[in-house]
């Protein structure tokens, strides 16, 4: 069963009247399915190289170019709120 708000999650990869809905979270479809990228869950303590190695080592999927526009942007949003 799907989240209540699973629809208007998913709707919030790009910002509505200039504001982001649900702000810590990406939406993310893939190949059979569709995900949710949790910004506050993805930092890492580790130096910039080791987590670079190891995400690249463990990658299992690319985004396409327009998504990684949208991702890096609401990334910098959440980053940069006080």
């Amino acid at each position: 069963m799907s989240h209540p708000k699973h629809a208007e999650i998913m709707a919030s990869g790009e910002p509505a009247n200039g504001q982001y809905s649900y702000i810590h979270q990406f939406p993310l479809y893939l190949a059979t399915a569709s995900a949710v990228v949790e910004f506050s869950s993805i930092i890492h303590l580790a130096g910039a190289e080791d987590a670079k190695d190891t995400l690249t080592q463990n990658k299992l999927f690319e985004m396409a170019d327009l998504t990684r526009r949208d991702f890096k942007r609401k990334l910098g949003v959440f980053l940069s709120r006080e």
